[in-house]
């Protein structure tokens, strides 16, 4: 994918190139999810409902404890 440089209107607006809107298959009335990365934005499609894949669960579940041993994890198995 190419590397573009593009400009922030006075409103906050970006104009996205149309060869990479049509590289990236985004329409008009597309949402998109700006997340903050380093000293920047990263702009992603919002997940299809029906398609889960492994990176969509990263940081769903919490533990706040001590280590658990590789031992103890495998004791139910």
């Amino acid at each position: 994918m190419q590397t573009v440089t593009v400009k922030l209107s006075s409103q906050g607006q970006l104009i996205i190139p149309q060869s990479i809107r049509e590289e990236l298959h985004w329409d008009e009335g597309i949402e998109l999810t700006l997340v903050p990365v380093g000293n920047g934005i990263m702009l992603q499609t919002p997940p299809n409902p029906g398609k889960r894949n492994l990176a969509d669960l990263k940081g769903m579940l919490h533990y706040d404890g001590p280590p658990v041993s590789l031992e103890t994890l495998c004791k139910p198995v």
